[in-house]
């Protein structure tokens, strides 16, 4: 008895999991472009059983941007104690602050130049004899870091695996209801603006140099964009309605050249079958 209600629910889910539409989207769309097409009495029904010649994302190598390698010799580096950038350099020249991803590196570049920044603005501004080989040495190693500091932040923001994943190919389109992962994702690209910003803020006299307090709160946001994945799915989802849309089109164009849909001004019942499948179906 035990083992027959067992196999008894096996068989209800499998009814259910049957009974359940694995591509709403793409079911929502085709009936409403076919519902148009019937009611044009035409039989160029949509099938979004395709191949859709989506745009990959270009291939890492194709997308970094380079950038000076900056290597300083060790009496030098040891000169930027009074920059308090010892342990930052430390940590980027370690085992593993080599294989750094580009999240992390790009924390590293921001931190850098703006620490850079407030040693060069002290320099400038200590009443005490200041080394002129130490502030010319902050100075080359600050243009050098300004120059290349719009690459470092593209780097930082579109070689990572994160940026991949969200514009993957693999992803289904967006579902018809909830938020799907748009709330943390736009979160994340906003924050990634601000990021983007810091390149114009460069340029820009800086009364101080406070480092942005969100950058040890920046992974969350990587995680957000290559876990939920809504790029892929957004784009996924505007291609399928552009290709509805412009089939749905086609349709309605032809249809119109062999006879009006109205006449004399007035709506023809058909014309308000059409209407009535717009409102219902796409406007819905």
């Amino acid at each position: 008895m035990h083992y027959t209600c067992r196999f008894l629910i096996i068989l209800i889910a499998i009814a259910l999991l049957q009974g359940c539409d694995q591509r709403p989207a793409e079911s929502m769309l085709e009936r409403y472009s076919n519902r148009v097409a019937n009611s044009l009495d035409s039989d160029a029904e949509l099938n979004l059983d395709i191949q859709l010649q989506l745009p990959a994302y270009p291939r890492r190598r194709e997308r970094i941007q380079p950038v000076t390698d900056l290597r300083q010799g060790l009496i030098e580096v040891l000169n930027l104690r009074h920059c308090q950038l010892i342990n930052l350099i430390a940590e980027r020249n370690s085992s593993l602050g080599k294989v750094m991803p580009p999240s992390r590196q790009l924390v590293y570049e921001i931190r850098l130049i703006f620490r850079l920044g407030s040693c060069r603005q002290s320099l400038r501004m200590s009443q005490t004899e200041t080394d002129p080989q130490l502030l010319r040495q902050v100075e080359e190693i600050f243009q050098i870091k300004k120059i290349n500091f719009e690459a470092a932040l593209w780097n930082g923001l579109f070689t990572s695996e994160a940026m991949e994943r969200n514009f993957s190919l693999s992803e289904p389109p967006l579902s018809l209801t909830g938020d799907n992962g748009f709330s943390q994702s736009r979160q994340a690209l906003l924050t990634f603006n601000r990021l983007a910003a810091l390149n114009n803020d460069l340029t820009l006299p800086q009364r101080g140099w406070a480092e942005p307090d969100y950058l040890d709160q920046l992974e969350p946001h990587y995680q957000a964009l290559s876990t939920l994945r809504f790029g892929s799915r957004w784009l996924r989802s505007i291609y399928l309605v552009t290709y509805t849309l412009n089939h749905t089109a086609s349709v309605i164009e032809q249809r119109l050249k062999q006879r009006p849909l109205c006449f004399n001004k007035k709506a023809t019942p058909q014309a308000l079958i059409v209407k009535n499948v717009f409102n219902k179906y796409y406007a819905g």
